[in-house]
């Protein structure tokens, strides 16, 4: 019943020039959700982008720091063995 009252209403409106406009502007308001749905995505993008450039030269850094501090702490050691 509710489905053929539904059917019933959308017959009786869909012929009104409103109803035209509205059938016509939905689609194009999807589309504009869509866009700042992407400007949105395409920032994030960016941000996240930016943080793993950052996190890559920190852990090279750091990688680099790790082999100077192994070859001190040999050394230490050979200076300890002699």
């Amino acid at each position: 019943m509710i489905i053929q009252w539904n059917i019933r209403a959308f017959n009786t409106v869909k012929n009104w020039p409103w109803m035209k406009l509205f059938f016509k502007i939905k689609p194009l308001l999807r589309s504009a959700a869509t866009e700042k749905e992407l400007a949105a995505l395409k920032e994030e993008f960016l941000k996240l982008k930016e943080a793993l450039e950052k996190s890559e030269a920190k852990r090279k850094e750091l990688e680099e720091k790790q082999v100077s501090l192994i070859q001190e702490k040999n050394d230490l050691s050979l200076q300890l063995q002699a």
